[in-house]
């Protein structure tokens, strides 16, 4: 059991910590599984060929692709696998769930809006889009940590065999692309994971995205398999050999990738290898609900849109995942908004189904280290 320390002995603002986290000072151990899910991770190749995935695909869910890799807990064993790490500041590692938009469209337009929901999307998704492919076409804000080239990221997709999920088939083809050129600019290798070979032909001969490799998972009990499929069919690849890489980064296909610290990141892997690193999960919301319904603006609202949120904190209190004390509405002025990629987001951990945030305190100018 690793001892905790005195307050006193540590850097400003390090309370109640393992003398362990003393080590990664932006980041802290995560004891919440459910508190931390962001349906992405990143973890070591040993990591990956030691953690039991064999499970069975009549039976699995989208999200055991993710919970499979965890060990919630304050300590382990050095041979223990799953360790969970989040960063304390939102906008070091996030995931920005685009299917949140349309699904936050029809949650508070329904009756009115909903036919005209998937190409309001599709119009945000391909500015989005947009955004990302200037963002690497000028070399702007991109993590040139030389372990990203070593490392793999891996995509389920839903397409024609959804089988799983809440998006209309159109938006998720936007989804994934938009996805794709969030994740390229950083780790340029990445494989998707598809059900059906309508999906497999359009990814590898009609998307124009230069995917690494695509998986066709054939024959699969249930759509909601894919996911660990997915991960199952790239640990043998590991195994093999075929695909020669020291980490994997595991996300959505409907996801955004917002990542700074990257070389902080693998240092924590390199001392700590059987950890996992898991980004907060955002969700988007229209700018018409922003105004209308929230009644709120947006912290960088009248800067650069797509990319201000990059010279930006967003601090997490110190409190390892663990209860939801001080939770609030998305409506309070305590739960700050960015724009990311034209993407209005709330900060902070987040229950979707109540709306609900562990809030972070917002700064207009980036710190290193979070209080």
């Amino acid at each position: 059991m690793l001892s905790l320390v005195n307050a006193r002995d540590l850097p400003l603002g390090l309370k109640n910590q393992t003398a362990e986290e003393a080590e990664y000072l932006s980041f802290h151990i995560c004891i919440g599984g459910g508190e931390a899910y962001g349906a992405s991770y990143l973890i070591t190749k040993e990591h990956l060929l030691l953690q039991f995935t064999d499970l069975p695909l009549n039976w699995v869910n989208c999200e055991l692709a993710s919970f499979m890799m965890m060990t919630p807990k304050r300590s382990l064993k050095p041979n223990h696998n799953g360790q969970i790490i989040q960063s304390l500041d939102v906008l070091d590692f996030s995931a920005i769930h685009l299917s949140a938009y349309e699904r936050l469209t029809r949650r508070n337009h329904y009756k009115k809006f909903y036919k005209k929901t998937p190409a309001d999307t599709i119009e945000k998704m391909a500015l989005s889009t947009a955004s990302l492919k200037k963002r690497i076409a000028n070399d702007v804000n991109i993590e040139k940590t030389p372990e990203l080239q070593r490392t793999l990221a891996v995509m389920p997709f839903f397409g024609t065999g959804m089988g799983s999920g809440h998006s209309v088939l159109a938006n998720r083809y936007k989804y994934l692309e938009t996805c794709f050129w969030s994740i390229y600019s950083e780790i340029p290798h990445i494989v998707v994971g598809v059900t059906s070979q309508v999906d497999y032909d359009y990814c590898k001969n009609e998307s124009g995205l230069p995917f690494f490799d695509v998986i066709l998972n054939k024959d699969l009990p249930r759509g909601s398999s894919n996911p660990v499929s997915t991960v199952q069919q790239v640990k043998k690849r590991f195994q093999s050999g075929e695909y020669d890489f020291d980490y994997m980064f595991f996300t959505e296909s409907d996801q955004v990738l917002l990542m700074r610290k990257s070389a902080e990141m693998f240092q924590i892997l390199k001392n700590h290898p059987r950890y996992i690193i898991i980004p907060h999960r955002l969700m988007p919301y229209p700018e018409t609900i922003v105004k209308k319904k929230l009644h709120k603006n947006w912290a960088n609202d009248g800067q650069d849109v797509d990319h201000s949120w990059y010279n930006m904190s967003c601090c997490l209190p110190r409190q390892n995942c663990k209860n939801r004390k001080g939770w609030t509405s998305v409506k309070s002025e305590s739960v700050p908004i960015v724009s990311a990629y034209g993407l209005l987001t709330p900060l902070g951990n987040t229950n979707f189904l109540d709306e609900v945030y562990r809030f972070c305190t917002m700064m207009e100018s980036r710190v290193d280290v979070c209080p």
